[in-house]
This record gives structure tokens, sequence and C-alpha cells, in this order.
């Protein structure tokens, strides 16, 4: 209502809220880190998701959740593929 009464209608209007207010990186800065780990992994290294984790925190210089990583992966058209219990693999699918 404030925000009506200071601005009028075109406040509204102009009104641009957006997501991802608490990224740590920005969505380009996130296609740079995936497309250099695909590129390990293409290369022959293998790629598990606690590796991609450890490497995302170092790049981001902070402890993160692995919820918020998998959005991550998932965001950027990435798809886990368990191959038993224990272990986690990167299926590249671009």
């Amino acid at each position: 209502m404030n925000h009506y009464l200071d601005g009028g209608l075109q406040a509204l209007l102009n009104e641009n809220r957006g997501g991802r207010r608490r990224s740590y990186m920005t969505h380009e800065e996130e296609e740079a880190f995936l497309k250099e780990q695909r590129s390990s992994a293409l290369n022959g290294e293998f790629v598990t998701v606690s590796t991609l984790f450890e490497a995302y925190q170092e790049k981001v210089g902070r402890k993160t959740t692995r919820e918020g990583f998998y959005a991550l992966l998932k965001r950027h058209g990435w798809v886990k593929e368990s191959r038993d219990s224990l272990r986690w693999e990167i299926k590249l699918t671009q």
C-alpha cells in the first residue's frame, strides 16, 4: 500500500522483483563452473557429486548445502545416476 501511495500506479507497474536474491554465483558463473568440470570429466577424470560439491564450495569460498548444489545441477540439466548405494555419478546429458 505504501508503495502505491508513494509512487502511484506507475510504481506498482515498474516493480520488477525477481528470484535468486541469495545465490552464491550468477547463472553465467554457474555455467562456467560446470563447463570447467564437464571438460575435466570428458578428459577422463572420474567425476562424482562429492568431488563436484567440494570444488563448488571451494569456488564460492564457504560451506553450502548439498540440497542447494543439487538444485544447481538440476537448473543446468545435469542428472545424477546411481550405480550403487555408496557412489553417485554425474551423467553428462549435454
